[in-house]
This record gives C-alpha cells, structure tokens and sequence, in this order.
C-alpha cells in the first residue's frame, strides 16, 4: 500500500546497504527519497530540499545523526518529521535524541512494517493541514494512534 500523500524522505546512514536498503523500500511505497552515506553527503542533499522526513542513524563518523537532526531544527526552514534508527539503545541516547528534536526512535533493524506504518499515518495527518504549519516532534499524528517508537 503507498504512502499517500507521498512525503520526501531523506535517509543517512553510514553502511552503504542499509542506507540504499531503506531508501528502496520506502521509495516502493511511494516516497521521493533521497540517501546519503555521511552527514557531508547528506548536508548537500539538503542544500535546497525541505524533505519531509528525515531517516537518521545517530552513530557516523564525523558529525553523526544528532549533528545533522540539530541542525536540520535551527536551519530556519521547516524542520521533517526525525525519526532515529540506530544500535544505540540505552536510556540516555533516547533522551538525547528527543532533546535534538527525535519524534521516533528505532533500534535496528526496524521493522519495515512499523515504519511505513508511522510515515503513512504522519502523511495522512499532514494532508489537511497549512502548508506553513510547522513540523516539530513531537509526532501528534503517530501519537494520536497510538503508535510510538521502540521504547519498551
């Protein structure tokens, strides 16, 4: 089932297969998606583009998914929907990830069925809304359904 209206899907990760992995499943369900290896690749990605979500491993070399989450909410545009997928899963690196802006946050490997899951019922609630409205975390769409990260 697509993900309508289909959403604009930045993913960054460090291993090459997983990056292209999930830049392949999500662009089945219909997402524009675009996939960086590093958080360079992924800052030049975003030179112009506003996606809509932003898929980020939080541990890379150099500046990592925190860096690029943190500046992804001061650049002054709109800032996508942040969703974490990572190894780290300790309390502490949860609650990082929601200080920086995380709406979600997946250890790894997530399942592909959750996080079409989240991205289609983020997509269903932005379809009626303002085109300036603002996309902060936390998810309200996903809340509101009950759907929550990966915290036990």
């Amino acid at each position: 089932m697509l993900i309508t209206p289909a959403l604009s899907v930045l993913v960054v990760d460090d291993y090459p297969d997983t990056a292209a992995s999930c830049g392949e499943l999500l662009a089945s369900y219909g997402c524009d998606v675009q996939t960086a290896e590093s958080s360079d690749g992924a800052l030049a990605l975003l030179d112009g583009w506003d996606p809509d979500v932003a898929v980020l491993d939080l541990r890379m070399p150099g500046r990592d998914g925190y860096d690029i989450a943190r500046w992804l909410s001061t650049r002054g545009a709109r800032c996508p929907l942040l969703v974490a997928v990572t190894g780290l899963s300790t309390k502490r690196h949860r609650e990082r990830a929601r200080a920086v802006g995380f709406a979600h946050f997946f250890l790894k490997p997530v399942s592909p069925d959750v996080l079409t899951q989240v991205l289609r019922a983020y997509a269903a609630a932005r379809h009626g809304t303002p085109p300036d409205a603002p996309r902060r975390s936390p998810c309200p769409c996903c809340a509101s359904r009950g759907l929550a990260d990966s915290d036990p």
